[in-house]
């Protein structure tokens, strides 16, 4: 079986659905969210928004670690496009699509972790 990576098409389809047999897809973005823990302290909270072609991570508390991939162009995501100025409209379409899935699906709550 073929090594499967993120911006591979047919994990894609799995995860955002697709348009076959009539069936709409339903949804156009992903929300990804890892909240610090205390075992893994060098780690920071993340937020993210995937869509089908695109991937954009917000480290909170880091102000210049987000990162923004191309995962049609990039599919194992080698390059961070985040300050390229091609990709300007692409990121800030990410970044207004991250704090409405976060609200939608109450992302806020930090989860109790057991000491």
């Amino acid at each position: 079986m073929a090594e499967r990576r993120s911006g591979d098409h047919r994990l894609s389809r799995r995860w955002f659905g697709c348009r076959r047999r009539g069936r709409r897809r339903w949804r156009d973005a992903r929300l990804y969210e890892y909240f610090w823990e205390q075992a893994f302290r060098q780690t920071p909270t993340v937020l993210g928004v995937r869509t089908e072609s695109h991937k954009y991570c917000w480290y909170h508390g880091i102000f210049d670690l987000n990162k923004l991939y191309d995962l049609k162009e990039d599919p194992h995501e080698m390059h961070n496009l985040i300050d390229h100025p091609r990709y300007f409209q692409v990121r800030r379409e990410m970044e207004q699509k991250l704090p409405d899935l976060v609200e939608k699906y109450g992302a806020t709550r930090v989860p109790k972790f057991k000491s």
